[in-house]
This record gives structure tokens, sequence and C-alpha cells, in this order.
């Protein structure tokens, strides 16, 4: 495989040289690298969409439970989004009892995806009051690991398994058609 890249990169030069062009100006080490980030950062994401999805479907077998939101509210963090730079996401701590243990937890979404914008933000907290009795969905296995809002099904995991089948093929593309 290597002999046939390079045997297609003299080719190449031979056929330019012979044209009266000059060869590109990327040296063919950084277009290699370049290439192969691609591929690499492709099967990452497939990777993590596959992890995400293994989540999800294993989140489905959870045990539920009654519990009770402890506290609600809009918490403001540097970063990107609407507001001047500020990003915005909603904090919701709720408490459950599992086996006589009371849990405290945090995670509204298994799959952690939140917009960064305030009004999403206001319209969580304000569907999870403090005081409102909630469904907890918990691992059997390990009951501090909860989530309020267990979906069904999640396009999630499919956008990142798309989007690194997307990449690689980029990075694929880029390591056949070296210089």
């Amino acid at each position: 495989m290597i002999c046939l890249r390079l045997h297609r990169k003299l080719l190449f030069d031979s056929f330019a040289a012979s044209l009266g062009r000059e060869k590109r100006s990327i040296p063919l080490s950084l277009s290699m690298l370049i290439a192969f980030a691609f591929f690499a950062g492709g099967i990452v994401a497939i990777l993590a969409g596959l992890a995400q999805r293994d989540r999800l479907i294993a989140a489905r077998r959870w045990e539920r439970v009654d519990g009770e939101v402890r506290s609600a509210r809009v918490i403001q963090e540097a970063g990107i989004g609407d507001g001047g730079g500020r990003s915005y996401r909603a904090e919701i701590r709720y408490a459950y009892v599992v086996n006589g243990v009371e849990h405290i937890g945090s995670r509204r979404q298994l799959l952690d995806f939140e917009s960064l914008s305030r009004g999403h933000a206001q319209d969580v907290v304000h569907r999870y009051p403090q005081g409102h009795r909630v469904t907890v969905h918990y691992d059997p296995n390990n009951p501090a690991n909860a989530a309020l809002e267990v979906p069904d099904t999640s396009m999630l995991p499919i956008l990142y398994m798309a989007a690194g089948v997307a990449i690689s093929i980029v990075g694929v593309y880029k390591w056949w058609h070296l210089p």
C-alpha cells in the first residue's frame, strides 16, 4: 500500500514536471497527518455514538421510583450562547429513595444535550418546580446513577455515528488522494 502511494506520488511529480507545473505546496507528511486526523476523528465520533446508543438501551431497563424536586434554577456560565458570551443551563436537584437510602440526583436527561439559551433553561426550570413530584429512572446496579428523562428513542447517537462516517470518508478520500 505504501509502495503504491509512493509510486503514485512519483508518477504525479514527474507528470506535473513534464507539464511545467509545480507540485503542491503542502508537504506529504502534513497531508498524511491531516488525512489521518480526519479518519481518527470520524472513528471517535462513531464510537461516541455507539456508546450513547448503548447507554440509552441500558437505561430503558432501569427501575423507576417516585422522587421530589428539591431545587430548580437557571445557571449562567461563561461560554458561547445568547446574552453576550454567556450560556445557560437548568440545574434540577431531586431526591429519591431506593432500598431505604435517600439519593440526590441532578441529571435531567440521560443524553446530556442542553440548549445554550436562557429561555430554554427557564422553560425546563418551570417544568420542574421545587416540591414537584417526579418519576426518577435509576440504574439498579448503581442507584446513584439516575435521570428524570430517559427517551424511548433519540437521534443524537445516530447523528454522532453519521457525522463520524462522513468525517472518516473525508479522511480516507484525503489519504487516497495524497499528492
